[in-house]
C-alpha cells in the first residue's frame, strides 16, 4: 500500500487525528492506528472531513496489519462501509487490492464466504479485460493471483487453472506469478500444469518459469519434459533453463541428459558450457572419464576451457595427469596450456614435487612462469621453499623476478627473511 499522508489540511477539526494515526502506523503500532482511524470515521464531529474517506482504507490496513479473524472481518467490513458512503473514491483500485489480501487471509483460516469472494475475483482476473487494446486493471489482477498462494490446493488449483487458460497476452504476467504458486502445491495436479504450460505456453517467460520449477518435480515425467525441452527448444533462455533443470533432477538418466546436449555440434555454445559446467559439479569415475574423452573431440576453445574448469572441480589422480598432458603438449596454444596448468594446479592429487619436476625440465620460458605462479597458489608449507629456491637458484632473471614478487605477496616468516637476505647483499 502506498502511505497516508501526514496531513494536508491543518485547519481540517480531524487533522490532528490523523496525524497522530499516522505517526502510530510509522512507530510500528498498528492497533492504535486502528483506533484512531475507526474514531476518525464514526465520529460524528468528523462527519465533513477531508480526512474521513480515506480512514476506512487505512483502518482496514492496520486491521490486517495486526491480523487474526476478528480483526480482518472488521477491516472487511470498513472496506464495505467506504465502498457505500463513497462510490468514487480515489484510489478504488487500492481498495480492491487490500480486498483481495484480506480475503486471501481470512480463507486460509477457513472463511468460506471469503473464498468464495476471492474465487470470484480470482475468475475474473483470468479474463483479461482491455480498455482502449490496453490491458485493464492489471495491478489488480496480480495482486489477487499472488493472493492465492495462501490458501490450500482444493480451492487455489481449480482457480489456477483458469488463469492458465487465459492465452491472451494480457494474461501472460498472471500466469507467469501462476506458475510460482503451482510450483508450491505439490501435487500430480500442479506437476501438470507446470508440464503444459512449458511445453505450449505461448509466452517464453512463462516457459521458462515453468522449466525452473520442473526442476523441483522430482519425477521420470517431469525429467521427460524438460528432455524434450532440451531436444527441441530455438530460444536460448529456455534451453539455459531447460539444461538447469536436467541438473537438479536426481534421476541417473539427468547426467545422459548432459552428456548428451553437450556433445551435441549443433546445440548454441552458451547451453553445451552449460551443460559441461553442471556436469563437473557431480562425482564420478564415469564423469571424469566422459570429460576427459569430450576435450579431444572439442574445437570450440571456450568449450574446453568449461572441460578443463569442470574436471579441476574432481579430485582426482587422473584428472590432475591428464591437465598436466594439456600443459606439456605445445601442439595446444599457449592460453590453454596456462590454463589446463593452473587447475592441475589446484587439484591436491598433484604433488608439488611433480610441479617441480615439471619445472625443471620445461624448455619454454613463458610456462616456467606459470608454473611459478601456480606454486604461489598452493597452501602447503613447501610452497614457500620451492619459490625460495627459484628466488636464489634460477638462472633466469625474470624468473627469479617473479618468484621473489610472488614472495613478497606471502607473510610466511620464511619468505620475510629471504628477502631480508636479498635487500641486506
Amino acid at each position: 500500500a502506498w502511505l497516508p499522508p501526514k496531513g494536508w489540511a491543518p485547519q481540517d477539526p480531524a487533522d490532528s487525528l490523523w496525524r497522530a494515526a499516522r505517526s502510530a502506523l510509522d512507530n510500528g503500532d498498528p492497533r492504535r492506528a486502528a483506533e484512531l482511524y475507526h474514531r476518525l470515521r464514526t465520529d460524528r464531529r468528523f462527519r465533513s472531513s477531508e480526512y474521513r474517506s480515506h480512514a476506512f482504507y487505512w483502518e482496514a490496513y492496520a486491521r490486517q496489519r495486526i491480523g487474526g479473524v476478528a480483526e480482518l472481518r472488521s477491516g472487511m467490513n470498513a472496506l464495505r462501509e467506504l465502498r457505500r458512503s463513497y462510490p468514487q473514491f480515489e484510489n478504488m483500485v487500492e481498495v480492491e487490492r487490500l480486498e483481495s489480501r484480506l480475503n486471501a487471509e481470512l480463507a486460509a483460516a477457513g472463511d468460506a464466504d471469503a473464498a468464495s469472494r476471492l474465487a470470484r475475483q480470482a475468475s475474473q482476473a483470468g479474463r483479461a479485460p482491455r480498455q482502449n487494446g490496453q490491458c485493464a486493471d492489471q495491478e489488480l489482477r496480480v495482486t489477487v493471483v499472488e493472493s492465492l498462494i495462501t490458501m490450500s490446493s482444493e480451492q487455489a488449483m481449480p482457480l489456477l487453472k483458469k488463469v492458465m487458460a487465459g492465452k491472451d497476452e494480457c494474461n501472460a504476467l498472471l500466469r507467469e506469478k501462476a506458475v510460482f504458486i503451482i510450483s508450491q502445491k505439490k501435487s500430480a495436479e500442479a506437476e501438470d500444469l507446470l508440464l503444459d504450460a512449458a511445453r505450449n505456453d505461448p509466452s517464453s517467460e512463462v516457459r521458462e518459469q515453468a522449466v525452473f520449477w520442473l526442476s523441483q518435480v522430482n519425477t521420470e515425467k517431469a525429467l521427460a519434459a524438460i528432455e524434450e525441452v532440451i531436444r527441441t527448444a530455438t530460444d536460448p533462455e529456455l534451453l539455459e533453463q531447460a539444461v538447469f533443470a536436467a541438473s537438479q533432477h536426481p534421476s541417473p538418466r539427468s547426467a545422459q541428459i548432459l552428456r548428451d546436449i553437450a556433445t551435441r555440434g549443433n546445440a548454441p555454445q552458451e547451453a553445451r558450457k552449460n551443460a559441461i559446467f553442471w556436469l563437473g559439479q557431480s562425482r564420478g569415475a564415469d564423469v571424469n572419464r566422459f570429460m576427459r574423452g569430450l576435450y579431444s573431440s572439442l574445437e570450440d576453445t571456450e568449450l574446453k576451457e568449461a572441460v578443463l574448469f569442470a574436471l579441476s572441480q574432481n579430485r582426482d589422480a587422473a584428472n590432475a595427469d591428464f591437465l598436466l598432458e594439456i600443459a606439456m603438449n605445445e601442439r595446444e596454444p599457449m592460453a590453454m596450456r596456462k590454463s589446463a596448468l593452473f587447475w592441475a594446479g589446484q587439484q591436491r592429487a598433484l604433488p608439488l614435487d611433480r610441479l617441480g619436476e615439471l619445472y625443471r625440465s620445461m624448455p619454454d620460458r613463458e610456462m616456467r612462469e606459470s608454473i611459478i605462479f601456480t606454486i604461489s597458489q598452493r597452501n602447503e608449507s613447501e610452497a614457500i621453499e620451492r619459490l625460495i629456491d627459484i628466488a636464489r637458484n634460477e638462472r633466469d632473471i625474470e624468473l627469479r623476478k617473479t618468484a621473489i614478487f610472488w614472495l613478497g605477496q606471502s607473510k610466511d616468516p620464511r619468505a620475510v627473511a629471504f628477502l631480508g637476505e636479498l635487500i641486506g647483499g
